[in-house]
């Protein structure tokens, strides 16, 4: 297993894998498959190429098989305060750490930037297995959203809000 900061030259593999992401887990993220699926190429090379996003990879051999992102705010009165969004492991590689790997390396980098004091992450309440990790990483839980995400006509995802003080 290595952990590693995509840059645009990953673009096509973080591509699938984020689609792969949308597709597998439709209540853990804003995004819709059809929405990302019609962005191009270019679209996620910027995404991975912006100085306010830090997008990890974790690699078994040369597969990519997890990610997430740190988004930084540049805004003034924000910079304290930092967001995973993202986060994702293919299911085959799920429970062997790799999602532990990701998180702490983002946890990492926030801790090298020096006005990051907090870092939050929401995350769908069905999540148990995701939410053990957090909890395991020092997160807590200060609130939770009721009907966050419309997924259809009368079905909607209830999400966790979570913070670690760093």
């Amino acid at each position: 297993m290595s952990i590693i900061q995509l840059d645009a030259r990953y673009s096509n593999i973080y591509r699938s894998l984020r689609l792969e992401s949308l597709e597998q887990c439709p209540e853990c993220f804003a995004s819709s498959v059809d929405e990302e699926k019609s962005l191009n190429l270019e679209a996620f090379q910027n995404h991975l190429f912006r100085d306010d996003l830090a997008t990890f990879g974790a690699f078994d051999h040369e597969k990519l098989v997890g990610m997430t992102t740190l988004a930084m705010n540049e805004q003034q009165k924000l910079t304290h305060k930092a967001t995973l969004l993202a986060v994702y492991v293919t299911p085959e590689y799920r429970g062997k750490g790799y999602g532990a790997r990701l998180l702490e390396s983002a946890i990492d980098l926030a801790r090298e930037k020096v006005a990051i004091e907090q870092i939050h992450v929401t995350l769908a309440t069905n999540n148990e297995a995701a939410l053990n990790i957090y909890h395991r990483l020092g997160f807590e839980q200060y609130g939770k959203m009721s009907r966050s995400m419309k997924l259809g006509p009368d079905v909607y995802c209830d999400e966790l809000q979570l913070v670690l003080h760093l």
